[in-house]
């Protein structure tokens, strides 16, 4: 009689004590029991090898009898200042006829990365075509001369050309974690800041300053310590899902009730006096947001207390060109010098909804509009200019959809309280500036009063390398309200000098209970990231805006 282990008749019983005590496997009879294990396997294998031709055939049935269907993506720009540099317009075009994006700064390069690499985009080409309004990508702070050549100190190419970093601090990138992050996913490479020493670091702190403050603001200068801690948001913000709501992103990085607070109301809860608030938080606010105390947001206050605290704490690449690469890694058209007028919602055939774009050139030579058809739309630019259009309807135009709270005649006549203009300067001269030939940083108290200058910081020194002269000169920028060139000019040897105007570089940044949504009501295919220029504004959250946009119209279209 065969083994119980080789008799199918046996019972289970009887076949239980084998299996525990570790028998050899049943086999087939006539054949080994590891060719039968082999066998096994290989239909499996078989089996799953048809069910992914299965999943994978009806994936590609779900698909237009055509190739990828393929959209075409417009970006055009309007810029803003310090920790925001240039948003813009953004626009997706679609074959038949297409969709349009605005917007060469952070928010609109975002957007273009997002379209061109999110998994979502899987099955969808997009053709990506940049439109900015400056002759040179980047945004507010890609400085450029009038033949959009780079700005450098002397008119010396020998020198170090301006950069963002030179207004904004070294460690702009470093600040922008999400930037960052995505930007080393594009590029293939990764970043190694450098932490600078004390000595390297633009605003110093010695020990002796440091009881002098404790002794003249108390507890204060300690609770001032920790508002520029919550104001540091890298950690949080990489983590905050790509959700349409403004109220959401802010309640993700913890910070939704500060931004619905006034900066004042928030730092007497947080104990911190008022004479330390004028005396050291006032002018911080004004040099980063361009606004008082009295009129931001508790977050604000925050957010303005850490660019301080580390905005040449850390060294590492640089923003502008950061920028530049990925726009040419992602392999987009580019149309500088292009300005946006008009977007005119319409519906062709059966109800296909369609945008006509109206631009023009942007550099002062005039000419005449033209105008294209879109299947969509984001914009990424705070620009109150642009005029809207629904068919024979009256729309709201985006002053009064930025300000929800506002009504029609009030919105139209005040748009410009929605954002600060700012003057930058730089120059050079053959001494440092008396009577602050010893400090490097100053912040004024009283713009007013200062000839209009909110700050004065020495940038670094320069040597003049056409005369070969080993005579260092000294680089200064100034952010003003106004022009002070010629203040300037009568309290030093200014030797060099380069100025610009940014019409809207701070976003107005007052409390606000609600926002309106990034997607615009009243058509479909219409979406906005300067929404967040409501809440607060960084090169991070503009970077965030214009993923959160991208995303919302990847679902659309799929």
């Amino acid at each position: 009689m065969a083994p119980s282990h080789l008799n199918p008749a046996a019972s289970a019983t009887e076949r239980a004590p084998l299996l525990r005590n570790l028998s050899p496997p049943i086999g087939l009879p006539g054949r080994p029991w590891s060719t039968s294990v082999l066998t096994f396997a290989a239909r499996i294998f078989a089996a799953l090898s048809v069910l992914w031709l299965l999943v994978d055939y009806w994936d590609w049935t779900q698909l237009p009898l055509n190739p990828l269907p393929t959209y075409s993506v417009a970006i055009i720009g309007m810029h803003y200042l310090g920790q925001n540099p240039a948003l813009g317009f953004i626009f997706l075009f679609w074959d038949e006829p297409s969709n349009f994006l605005q917007g060469a700064g952070p928010a609109g390069i975002s957007a273009a990365q997002h379209l061109r690499n999110s998994p979502a985009t899987r099955y969808v080409h997009f053709n990506i075509t940049i439109y900015e309004s400056k002759p040179v990508l980047g945004g507010a702070l890609a400085f450029h001369d009038v033949n959009g050549s780079s700005v450098f100190p002397k008119d010396d190419p020998m020198q170090i050309p301006i950069a963002a970093e030179d207004v904004a601090g070294t460690a702009l990138v470093w600040n922008s974690a999400l930037f960052t992050q995505d930007s080393e996913k594009v590029l293939r490479d990764k970043i190694e800041f450098i932490e600078l020493g004390p000595k390297q670091i633009g605003y110093k702190t010695p020990m002796s300053t440091w009881v002098q403050l404790l002794w003249t603001y108390g507890n204060s200068v300690w609770r001032g310590n920790k508002l520029a801690q919550d104001g540091a948001l890298q950690k949080a913000i990489v983590k905050v899902p790509l959700v349409p709501d403004v109220a959401k992103i802010f309640k993700s990085l913890g910070v939704l009730r500060p931004l619905r607070q006034r900066a004042n109301d928030m730092l007497r809860g947080r104990s911190i006096s008022e004479r330390y608030t004028t005396d050291i938080l006032e002018p911080q606010v004004q040099r980063a947001y361009g606004q008082g105390l009295n009129k931001v947001t508790g977050l604000t206050a925050m957010m303005a207390v850490a660019q301080e605290e580390f905005a040449n704490a850390y060294q590492g690449e640089n923003l502008i060109q950061r920028l530049r690469r990925i726009v040419h890694e992602i392999d987009v058209e580019v149309r500088t010098s292009t300005r946006v007028t008009g977007i005119k919602y319409v519906e062709i055939g059966e109800k296909h909804p369609a945008w006509l774009i109206r631009h023009e050139s942007a550099d002062g030579g005039g000419g005449n509009s033209s105008i294209e058809m879109f299947d969509g739309v984001i914009i990424a630019a705070l620009d109150f200019d642009i005029l809207l259009e629904n068919g024979e309807k009256s729309v709201p135009n985006l002053v009064n959809y930025y300000d929800i709270d506002a009504d029609a005649a009030q919105a139209a006549v005040r748009e410009d309280d929605y954002y600060v203009p700012v003057h930058i300067t730089f120059f050079t001269s053959d001494a440092k500036l008396s009577p602050w030939d010893d400090d490097e940083e100053v912040l004024f108290l009283e713009p007013q009063k200062a000839a209009g200058m909110r700050e004065l910081t020495l940038v670094r020194e320069v040597f003049n390398y056409q005369d070969n002269s080993t005579k260092a000169e000294y680089l200064y920028h100034v952010l003003s309200i106004r022009s002070v060139l010629e203040v300037l000019r009568s309290r030093a040897n200014i030797t060099w000098s380069y100025q610009t105007k940014i019409e809207k570089a701070y976003p107005v940044l007052s409390p606000l209970q609600r926002f309106p949504p990034f997607k615009m009501p009243w058509a479909k295919g219409f979406w906005w990231t300067s929404i967040i220029q409501r809440a607060g504004t960084s090169v991070d959250l503009n970077w965030l805006a214009g993923k959160v946009a991208a995303q919302g119209l990847i679902n659309e279209v799929s």
